[in-house]
């Protein structure tokens, strides 16, 4: 399976998590323009115990489930 694959594959699941407890779902996707930037470490503390990163060709997404209406 490819991460493009798991990334819709849990986007659509957590869609449905999302309407049916009326909360938000965030996804970022990030690609760095210079080598050698590490958009994990940018981002580390800002992640949760419950987002996801997805390693794309293109660069990252990061899929951000139970977001409440503030953080969207």
């Amino acid at each position: 399976m490819t991460q493009d694959f798991d990334l819709e594959r849990q986007l659509e699941h957590e869609q449905k998590l999302a309407a049916r407890y009326r909360f938000y779902v965030s996804i970022v996707m990030v690609a760095p323009t210079q080598s050698g930037v590490s958009v994990r470490q940018l981002l580390d503390e800002s992640l949760r115990e419950c987002d996801e990163i997805f390693v794309l060709d293109e660069g990252l997404a990061i899929l951000m489930p139970h977001t409440t209406i503030q953080d969207a």
